[in-house]
């Protein structure tokens, strides 16, 4: 597994005030996980919902990217300053 820490947070092409987070890639990239810090509004606030199928953009602080999608009916939980996505496809890195 390898963890990358990121910076800045795009989710649907907006972005997320945060304090940035971790991501987790296992051996493949199918299976990933993002642990996003400390966001000032909460998703609905955003104008995003949980039923929502989201598109994440996240930046490195060498400006690597990764996209990939992620769904939050079952696969999102909230903790108190911790929002944790779990992959729902192919993690790409630019």
């Amino acid at each position: 597994m390898r963890d990358v820490e990121i910076k800045l947070v795009y989710i649907n092409d907006q972005f997320i005030d945060c304090r940035g987070g971790t991501l987790s890639i296992e051996n493949h990239a199918e299976n990933w996980q993002f642990e996003m810090y400390d966001p000032v509004l909460t998703l609905e606030e955003e104008g995003l919902h949980h039923t929502d199928e989201y598109y994440l953009k996240l930046y490195t602080a060498d400006d690597a990217m990764f996209t990939g999608r992620s769904f939050t009916s079952e696969n999102i939980e909230r903790k108190k300053e911790l929002l944790v996505f779990e992959g729902a496809g192919e993690l790409h890195e630019a």
